[in-house]
């Protein structure tokens, strides 16, 4: 089984209200990001603005330990060139395993049973019970569409036995046309 790789990331916030503002936040990203990811062509650190002041640094890698080394690293980069040019930091989130902890919920979630979910009530399902519709469409005998109301309905029994609502001017037209093919019998007797 090949090995997968983790996503490992940290969040932090960052500001700078000096002369340099914004180009201090640049420097102490680029800065950071240039002297980590020279260290092991392996693991690439990255760096996300979120909304400021939120920012993230994030890495893809299949050494655990060596990333969370590296991010530990970056971090202490940039929280040292801001503060040198006079910004504040504050680490949010430490480095820490993205995925882990989701996947075997999702897993869990899955072997159980459909009965024993969560969420699974009665009254959720509300709209799954609903057997009615937008109506019915009618097809005349002309082949034109005649939407039906839905207070026009009656209870019918179809060729099977079974009971349902049919329209009172479906019914009406079914009852015409067996008038009219008894009046055809009739004919031909």
């Amino acid at each position: 089984m090949a090995p997968t790789p983790m996503k490992l990331r940290a969040d932090f916030e960052m500001t700078c209200f000096t002369y340099e503002g914004i180009d201090a936040l640049k420097e102490a990203l680029i800065t950071s990001r240039t002297k980590v990811n020279s260290r092991d062509p392996d693991i690439q650190i990255s760096f996300k603005l979120i909304a400021p002041p939120n920012y993230r640094c994030e890495t893809i890698t299949l050494k655990k330990n060596e990333g969370l080394a590296l991010l530990d690293e970056a971090l202490k980069e940039v929280e040292r060139v801001i503060k040198g040019k006079g910004g504040t930091y504050k680490l949010a989130s430490k480095p820490q395993i993205i995925g882990d902890s989701a996947k075997d919920k999702d897993i869990e979630e899955i072997m159980r049973m459909p009965g024993e979910r969560e969420g699974s009530d009665e009254d959720s399902s509300g709209a799954e019970d609903n057997e009615e519709g937008m109506g019915d469409i009618d097809l005349g005998e002309d082949g034109e569409e005649g939407k039906q109301e839905g207070g026009d309905d009656d209870e019918d029994v179809d060729e099977d036995g079974e009971e349902r609502k049919v329209s009172k001017t479906k019914k009406a037209k079914k009852s015409k046309k067996s008038k009219k093919d008894s009046d055809d019998e009739d004919d031909d007797q």
